[in-house]
């Protein structure tokens, strides 16, 4: 929706939405509110966010998420002989993955 994210900073959220929102330590309500109120203050900064984490949100589309879920069905139907090397994925990769 273009809508600027204030997030706690936790791993998960850290890992799909750095530079595309504002942090906050998990149950820290004055750093939520400090973040809120920072975006208020800062019209840039509100507009900037609002579009960074609306391009990220297209990463992650209802598409994109079937597509990866059909390619790891497709693995695991393949038999453990057939599949790809097994490695740990990064933030980067997931995107790739996902489209």
């Amino acid at each position: 929706a273009g809508c600027a994210l204030v997030l706690s900073d936790v791993p998960a959220h850290r890992e799909l939405w750095a530079g595309a929102a504002l942090f906050f330590a998990p149950g820290d309500a004055e750093g939520c509110a400090s973040a809120v109120n920072r975006l208020l203050a800062d019209p840039n900064l509100r507009t900037e966010r609002g579009a960074a984490a609306r391009a990220r949100a297209g990463r992650y589309s209802a598409d994109a998420m079937t597509r990866g879920m059909l390619g790891v069905y497709r693995s695991v139907a393949a038999g453990p002989d057939r599949r790809p090397e097994r490695r740990t994925a990064g933030p980067r990769d997931l995107s790739v993955a996902l489209g």
